[in-house]
């Protein structure tokens, strides 16, 4: 079984499907540590776990947005839980769905008990918008930690990605932040070490 100073490096992991549920009481019984990723609905959120874990299908990548639409939980190397929350933000699956999807969410933010703190994906070319800064801010109040992964890095040469840093740091600090590409693996391996040392490890 591996230590955690081996898993730092991100590689291929052991990474299998567990379930998938709407409630709290269907989420699997477990005392791992947990770490839940969540963002807009055309973030990358299903290609940075796929990228995280080096399996390329482990997470369903839709061309849709929105396909995510279950709490989805997977057992990663057997010393942690990644759990895939539905995208938020995307208007054609209509209001009541994303109305009915509320309460379950926000349930399982608040109160799963081994939850270590959350994955906030953010499409770098994105502004910060009321609902990024309403979730941090509810996610806080709940004493949830955050890491911020800015992905589509790949896409921005250094002056580019200076000067979007600029724009987004006033909002994003003081959360840890990693710079990532889901699509290249680009700063994968930092992402890596930021999400062990601010959330499973801390």
């Amino acid at each position: 079984m591996r230590t955690w100073p081996a898993l730092v490096k991100a590689v291929a992991m052991k990474a299998e499907f567990i379930k998938s549920c709407l409630k709290l009481e269907d989420c699997p019984a477990s005392k791992l540590p947990e770490v839940a990723i969540l963002g807009r609905s055309n973030a990358g959120k299903s290609s940075l776990v796929n990228a995280w874990t080096g399996r390329k299908s482990l997470a369903f990548v839709s061309q849709e947005p929105g396909h995510t639409q279950t709490l989805n939980f997977f057992l990663i190397d057997e010393k942690f839980i990644l759990t895939d929350l539905p995208g938020y933000g995307f208007a054609k699956l209509g209001k009541k769905t994303q109305e009915n999807w509320t309460p379950y969410i926000e349930t399982y933010l608040a109160e799963r008990e081994n939850l270590k703190g959350v994955i906030l994906i953010h499409d770098i070319f994105r502004d910060w918008s009321r609902d990024e800064a309403n979730l941090t801010d509810w996610l806080g109040s709940y004493g949830r930690r955050v890491v911020i992964a800015l992905n589509k890095v790949d896409k921005l040469n250094q002056k580019e990605l200076a000067a979007r840093l600029k724009v987004l740091n006033p909002h994003i600090h003081p959360w840890p932040v990693a710079l990532i590409s889901a699509k290249t693996r680009k700063g994968i391996d930092e992402f890596n070490r930021t999400v062990f040392d601010n959330l499973i490890r801390s």
